[in-house]
């Protein structure tokens, strides 16, 4: 999954489960990156903190 294609689908997670996105919590492009880097997946749900899902 390319950087583009995570992060719209960590996007998308986000506004279906807090009604937020990643611009709206806060997250920088440096933060997905070093995420997206690390090889995290973005799972189908995350429970907790919209802060603890990147």
């Amino acid at each position: 999954m390319n950087k583009a294609q995570w992060t719209a689908a960590v996007d998308q997670l986000m506004r279906r489960e807090w009604c937020i996105g990643i611009e709206d919590a806060g997250i920088d492009e440096q933060q997905l990156t070093d995420y997206w880097r690390d090889g995290q997946r973005p799972p189908r749900s995350w429970n907790g903190s919209p802060r603890s899902t990147i």
